[in-house]
């Protein structure tokens, strides 16, 4: 680089830098021809929406949306940007659908003015939660008519925000990761008004009369006996799990660590091999078959498999560019690059018996 610099300058060091940040292109346009060509390659009724959080660290403090925050490739609170993404999968593939930076709250204050207008931040942008951007995302995707989906799929960050599950779309079942310390009822519980213990203050709000128990604790019921099973095939071979799969309902904090109980949906439990655990809810009717539940188990995990392909592969993290239009033009041509691959991958095995070696 310091050659380059003393004999072409820094145009001639960063043009794809300057590029990102001045080019004329048509970021809206790019994104809806993406999207077509993705969703002709993959799109299915039996599909899933998926959404995820995917971070960068950075250092310095003049890159857009850089703040101290919990940054999910590192585990751990550090300066990076932190994007929302939605992702589609289904049996013929999978790919990211649409993609955008998250703007810390401080950086819509007044304190952050002049930072935003060096990195070109609009002037409308105004501050939004992850959960907030993630719903947006997904309500344009169900609604672009594209991306035909039977379920929609999120982390435990996504899955224990109640108002995120409830600003889903109605046509479609969730299958949500969640902490395993959510609390649940394993039966319904009886509703009343406790009786008042000696001279203290008299009970007026009626309660459940018994408490809700982690998802944790249910995971360590030796009367709910495991099931094992093959979830799919992964890069190294079968994925074995032990699963517990079981109805429970809801527990809605009424304040004071008191309980009303909510709505009634599956709860999913594996345990792999490792001895993790993952636990999930699913709002889909009580008699959906058991099957339909594994299948929709395996198919969150592919937006994952997007982010480490493309960063390990197509150079998702690997930007310098400081501007909000240079990281969604970043990230387009990634996922643009992504959907390259995939479409070389159908198209090797669909003709997997040709010779393709150059005549």
């Amino acid at each position: 680089e310091p050659i380059a610099l003393e004999y072409f300058g820094e145009k001639g060091v960063r043009p794809m830098q300057i590029f990102f940040k001045a080019s004329l292109m048509d970021d809206v346009k790019m994104l809806e021809i993406y999207q077509d060509r993705l969703s002709s390659n993959i799109a299915d009724p039996e599909g899933m929406i998926n959404t995820d959080g995917c971070d960068f660290p950075k250092k310095g403090k003049a890159s857009v949306g850089v703040h101290r925050q919990y940054c999910g490739s590192l585990g751990k609170t550090e300066n990076c940007q932190a994007g929302v993404f939605v992702g589609y999968s289904s049996s013929k593939g999978y790919g990211l659908v649409d993609r955008r930076l998250y703007l810390p709250e401080k950086w819509c204050s007044d304190e952050y003015q002049k930072l935003r207008q060096e990195c070109a931040v609009p002037k409308d942008i105004q501050f939004k939660t992850k959960v907030d951007i993630a719903s947006e995302m997904i309500r344009d995707a169900v609604t672009s008519g594209k991306f035909p989906a039977k379920w929609i799929g999120c982390d435990s960050f996504f899955g224990r925000n109640k108002g995120f599950l409830a600003s889903l779309p109605e046509n479609c079942y969730y299958f949500a990761d969640i902490p395993d310390n959510l609390l649940m009822f394993t039966q319904m519980p009886i509703v009343g008004v406790p009786q008042s213990q000696g001279r203290g203050r008299k009970f007026t709000k009626e309660r459940a009369l018994t408490n809700p128990i982690p998802v944790s604790q249910i995971a360590d019921d030796t009367s709910l006996p495991w099931q094992r099973i093959s979830l799919g095939e992964g890069s190294k071979g079968p994925i074995i799990a032990d699963v517990k799969i079981l109805r429970v309902i809801d527990a809605e904090d009424i304040g004071g660590k008191n309980y009303l109980p909510g709505k009634e949906q599956w709860l999913y439990i594996r345990r792999y091999a490792d001895g993790k655990m993952k636990f999930s809810l699913c709002n889909a009717p009580e008699d959906i078959p058991v099957a339909e539940l594994h299948k929709a188990a395996t198919m969150r995990w592919p937006i994952e498999q997007c982010f480490e392909e493309c960063k390990s592969y197509l150079g998702m993290g690997d930007y310098e560019a400081r501007s909000w239009s240079a990281w969604h033009k970043h990230m387009l041509l990634v996922m643009v690059a992504h959907l390259f691959i995939m479409e070389m991958r159908l198209y090797f095995k669909k003709n997997s018996n040709s010779n393709h070696a150059p005549s």
